[in-house]
């Protein structure tokens, strides 16, 4: 991949996943670009935490910091490089994970590089139960981590899952 457009950062203007990904599609609608890893970072330098976004986008034509007014303000701006850390909501892969998956199938066919369970080893043949495609690993300097919670003998589900709790007042 290559142009000085590669990575974004910004700070959105709501900060739920799935608004965070469906304002990004919606301002690259017609660009002729995808942004194939999206993450979210607590910035802690100001008087309050703030979430912010990173995002990479794969190769064509040149991107405007414009195009990204609407869910990120005038905040939108390409950097250098990947952010090293990062909550992963979009990663290569990601789309095509289903509810049940062995460990060894998420690791070869998504960016994820290691799944660590909560008390004991998560191995290859173990069945990780995302019970409907939802993970959210988080990239560090050394690689992509997927962390988990025992589910059963032989069965893991991720601990972040998608509905924690009621998003948006209940309307979606």
């Amino acid at each position: 991949m290559t142009g000085s457009d590669h990575w974004w950062v910004g700070v959105p203007a709501q900060a739920a996943d799935a608004h965070l990904l469906a304002d990004l599609d919606a301002a690259l609608t017609g660009s002729g670009r995808r942004a194939v890893w999206v993450q979210t970072h607590v910035d802690r330098t100001g008087p309050a935490p703030v979430v912010t976004a990173s995002w990479q986008l794969d190769d064509g034509p040149a991107v405007p910091a414009a195009r990204f007014a609407g869910p990120f303000g005038d905040t939108a701006r390409p950097v250098d490089g990947a952010p090293v850390d990062g909550r992963a909501v979009r990663f290569p892969g990601s789309d095509a994970v289903s509810a049940r998956l062995t460990v060894a199938e998420l690791l070869a066919s998504t960016a994820v590089d290691r799944v660590v369970g909560i008390g004991a080893p998560a191995g290859p043949g173990d069945v990780l139960d995302t019970v409907d495609g939802y993970l959210r690993p988080v990239r560090h300097p050394d690689g992509v981590e997927l962390l988990v919670d025992p589910a059963g003998p032989g069965t893991w589900r991720p601990v972040e899952i998608s509905s924690p709790h009621e998003c948006c007042g209940g309307h979606g």
